[in-house]
Protein backbone atom coordinates (compact mmCIF):
# COMPACT_ATOMS: atom_id res chain seq x y z
CA UNK A 1 0.00 0.00 0.00
CA UNK A 2 2.79 2.37 1.01
CA UNK A 3 4.74 1.56 -1.82
CA UNK A 4 1.41 2.35 -4.67
CA UNK A 5 1.44 5.23 -2.43
CA UNK A 6 4.92 6.36 -3.55
CA UNK A 7 4.91 5.30 -7.03
CA UNK A 8 2.45 8.13 -7.63
CA UNK A 9 2.55 10.98 -5.58
CA UNK A 10 1.41 13.41 -8.01
CA UNK A 11 -1.49 12.23 -8.56
CA UNK A 12 -2.41 11.34 -5.00
CA UNK A 13 -2.01 14.77 -4.10
CA UNK A 14 -4.27 16.53 -6.91
CA UNK A 15 -6.49 13.71 -5.41
CA UNK A 16 -6.10 15.23 -1.91
CA UNK A 17 -5.94 18.60 -3.29
CA UNK A 18 -9.47 17.15 -4.94
CA UNK A 19 -11.02 16.12 -1.81
CA UNK A 20 -10.36 18.89 0.08
CA UNK A 21 -12.06 21.05 -2.71
CA UNK A 22 -15.13 19.35 -2.83
CA UNK A 23 -15.30 19.41 1.00
CA UNK A 24 -14.99 22.94 1.17
CA UNK A 25 -17.75 23.51 -2.00
CA UNK A 26 -19.56 20.90 0.54
CA UNK A 27 -20.41 22.81 3.54
CA UNK A 28 -23.19 21.29 4.61
CA UNK A 29 -25.08 22.22 7.60
CA UNK A 30 -27.52 19.42 9.28
CA UNK A 31 -30.11 20.18 12.00
CA UNK A 32 -33.24 18.25 12.35
CA UNK A 33 -33.04 16.28 9.41
CA UNK A 34 -32.59 19.16 7.12
CA UNK A 35 -29.89 20.23 4.74
CA UNK A 36 -28.82 23.25 3.73
CA UNK A 37 -26.12 24.33 1.66
CA UNK A 38 -23.54 27.01 3.17
CA UNK A 39 -21.62 27.84 0.53
CA UNK A 40 -25.04 30.78 0.13
CA UNK A 41 -23.37 34.11 1.99
CA UNK A 42 -27.14 34.54 3.65
CA UNK A 43 -27.10 30.76 4.67
CA UNK A 44 -23.02 31.51 5.74
CA UNK A 45 -24.30 34.18 7.92
CA UNK A 46 -27.37 32.06 9.31
CA UNK A 47 -24.88 29.34 10.18
CA UNK A 48 -22.10 31.93 12.01
CA UNK A 49 -25.21 32.91 14.18
CA UNK A 50 -26.76 29.95 14.46
CA UNK A 51 -23.52 29.26 15.96
CA UNK A 52 -22.78 31.89 17.98
CA UNK A 53 -26.48 31.21 19.66
CA UNK A 54 -25.41 28.07 20.47
CA UNK A 55 -22.11 29.19 22.08
CA UNK A 56 -23.78 31.88 23.85
CA UNK A 57 -26.13 29.95 26.01
CA UNK A 58 -28.48 26.95 24.72
CA UNK A 59 -31.14 28.82 26.53
CA UNK A 60 -31.72 31.69 23.80
CA UNK A 61 -31.45 28.85 21.24
CA UNK A 62 -34.89 28.95 18.99
CA UNK A 63 -34.77 26.46 16.32
CA UNK A 64 -38.33 27.47 15.27
CA UNK A 65 -37.07 30.73 14.47
CA UNK A 66 -34.64 29.84 12.60
CA UNK A 67 -36.38 27.52 10.63
CA UNK A 68 -39.12 30.12 9.65
CA UNK A 69 -35.99 31.85 8.69
CA UNK A 70 -34.29 29.37 6.67
CA UNK A 71 -38.21 28.60 5.08
CA UNK A 72 -38.83 32.65 4.07
CA UNK A 73 -35.41 32.56 2.43
CA UNK A 74 -35.73 29.35 0.91
CA UNK A 75 -32.58 27.81 2.40
CA UNK A 76 -34.25 24.54 3.04
CA UNK A 77 -34.42 23.01 -0.25
CA UNK A 78 -35.60 19.59 1.70
CA UNK A 79 -38.46 20.73 3.12
CA UNK A 80 -41.43 21.53 1.18
CA UNK A 81 -43.07 24.98 1.83
CA UNK A 82 -46.52 25.08 -0.07
CA UNK A 83 -48.43 21.84 0.30
CA UNK A 84 -50.78 21.03 -2.11
CA UNK A 85 -54.51 20.54 -1.86
CA UNK A 86 -55.79 16.87 -1.27
CA UNK A 87 -57.07 16.38 -5.22
CA UNK A 88 -54.85 18.68 -6.51
CA UNK A 89 -51.87 18.12 -8.57
CA UNK A 90 -49.12 20.49 -10.35
CA UNK A 91 -49.03 20.05 -13.92
CA UNK A 92 -47.27 21.80 -16.80
CA UNK A 93 -48.67 24.72 -19.11
CA UNK A 94 -47.38 23.44 -21.74
CA UNK A 95 -46.73 20.04 -22.79
CA UNK A 96 -44.39 19.20 -25.30
CA UNK A 97 -42.91 15.89 -27.39
CA UNK A 98 -39.10 17.29 -26.25
CA UNK A 99 -39.93 17.11 -21.98
CA UNK A 100 -41.39 13.42 -22.83
CA UNK A 101 -45.13 13.78 -22.77
CA UNK A 102 -46.11 13.23 -26.18
CA UNK A 103 -44.61 9.31 -25.70
CA UNK A 104 -46.56 9.12 -22.19
CA UNK A 105 -50.09 10.00 -23.66
CA UNK A 106 -50.38 9.09 -27.17
CA UNK A 107 -52.35 5.91 -27.50
CA UNK A 108 -54.33 6.57 -24.42
CA UNK A 109 -57.30 8.59 -25.94
CA UNK A 110 -59.76 7.30 -28.58
CA UNK A 111 -62.71 8.86 -30.03
CA UNK A 112 -65.25 6.16 -30.94
CA UNK A 113 -66.46 7.23 -34.69
CA UNK A 114 -70.04 5.55 -35.00
CA UNK A 115 -70.27 4.62 -39.17
CA UNK A 116 -72.17 2.60 -41.77
CA UNK A 117 -71.00 -0.92 -42.11
CA UNK A 118 -69.27 -1.06 -45.62
CA UNK A 119 -69.97 -4.47 -46.15
CA UNK A 120 -73.98 -4.43 -45.62
CA UNK A 121 -73.98 -0.38 -46.46
CA UNK A 122 -76.05 -0.20 -43.29
CA UNK A 123 -78.99 -2.69 -43.85
CA UNK A 124 -78.48 -4.51 -41.28
CA UNK A 125 -79.49 -7.52 -41.13
CA UNK A 126 -81.31 -9.32 -43.88
CA UNK A 127 -83.97 -12.14 -43.03
CA UNK A 128 -81.68 -14.52 -45.62
CA UNK A 129 -77.86 -13.25 -44.05
CA UNK A 130 -76.81 -11.73 -41.30
CA UNK A 131 -73.89 -9.43 -41.92
CA UNK A 132 -70.31 -11.11 -40.07
CA UNK A 133 -68.93 -7.47 -40.08
CA UNK A 134 -71.41 -5.75 -37.68
CA UNK A 135 -73.37 -8.57 -36.96
CA UNK A 136 -76.89 -7.20 -38.00
CA UNK A 137 -76.21 -4.37 -36.73
CA UNK A 138 -75.72 -2.13 -39.96
CA UNK A 139 -73.60 0.41 -37.89
CA UNK A 140 -70.17 0.15 -36.92
CA UNK A 141 -68.26 2.09 -33.63
CA UNK A 142 -64.27 2.17 -34.70
CA UNK A 143 -61.48 3.59 -32.38
CA UNK A 144 -59.54 6.52 -33.56
CA UNK A 145 -56.72 7.91 -31.99
CA UNK A 146 -57.08 11.54 -30.68
CA UNK A 147 -54.07 13.78 -32.55
CA UNK A 148 -51.50 15.44 -30.43
CA UNK A 149 -52.58 18.47 -31.29
CA UNK A 150 -56.11 17.72 -29.64
CA UNK A 151 -54.51 16.59 -26.67
CA UNK A 152 -51.99 19.61 -26.28
CA UNK A 153 -55.48 22.04 -27.00
CA UNK A 154 -57.65 20.19 -24.38
CA UNK A 155 -54.57 20.45 -21.92
CA UNK A 156 -54.07 24.49 -23.13
CA UNK A 157 -57.51 25.18 -21.95
CA UNK A 158 -57.11 23.08 -18.79
CA UNK A 159 -54.73 24.65 -17.32
CA UNK A 160 -56.44 28.53 -18.45
CA UNK A 161 -59.65 27.09 -16.95
CA UNK A 162 -57.67 26.18 -14.01
CA UNK A 163 -55.68 29.49 -13.19
CA UNK A 164 -59.04 31.21 -13.42
CA UNK A 165 -59.01 32.55 -17.12
CA UNK A 166 -62.66 31.64 -19.05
Amino acid sequence: MKLKHLLHPIRSARRIEELEDRVRELEITLRADHQWLAHDPIARALTKRYLCMTIDSWASYAPEAIDQLRDRLRLNPYRQTESIPEGMALVPREITAETGHKVGMIGDFFEHIDESCPECEGAGCDDAQICDLCKGRGRLERPVAVSWTTIKAIHRRVVEIAEGGR
